[in-house]
């Protein structure tokens, strides 16, 4: 089942125009879809790389959602995301490839406890069933995802600050 199909457990994606909002909480969910992704590299002391799998142990809140290129332009677009007690989306990876995935909208919470592995700069993450690989880089502060959105025609970057 699609994610923003109806029957989806998180009725707030059950509506017929997806926007915005629709695009974190699919980031959230580590993108159901089959990603394809790619991360331009710079060179900055803070900038993110891929030192090892151990650089993304922690709690990582999702700050921006950048979607791009998209089939429908309307879609394209930067979302602040930034956490408030009623509106956050948290990763917590943990030692052992074990993921936890909070989401808080309009002040309910669902979590989701999953696995994920790292090969080179590819994250695969597994939720409630559904795998999806992107690229990634991270820094002390700084976590970020990339992946191609084939069902919308987006390329999407989720940028994620460290909580700890």
């Amino acid at each position: 089942m699609n994610l923003l199909q109806s029957g989806s457990t998180f009725e707030h994606l059950d509506k017929p125009k997806y926007n915005m909002k629709q695009y974190r909480f699919l980031l959230y969910l580590t993108f159901s879809l089959f990603a394809v992704a790619f991360v331009a590299s710079s060179c900055g002391d803070d900038e993110p790389t891929v030192e090892s799998a151990n650089d993304l142990i922690g709690v990582w809140s999702l700050s921006t959602v950048t979607s791009t290129n998209c089939t429908d332009p309307t879609d394209n677009g930067v979302e602040n995301e930034g956490c408030t007690a009623t509106d956050c989306i948290k990763w917590e990876f943990r030692e052992g490839g074990v993921i936890v995935a909070t989401d808080i909208f309009d002040g309910d919470s669902d979590t989701l406890t999953g696995t994920y592995s790292v090969s080179g700069n590819n994250l695969t993450v597994t939720l409630d069933g559904d795998t999806a690989t992107g690229t990634f880089s991270v820094s002390s502060t700084q976590f970020v995802y990339n992946f191609e959105d084939p069902e919308f025609g987006c390329n999407v970057e989720g940028r994620f600050t460290r909580d700890n």
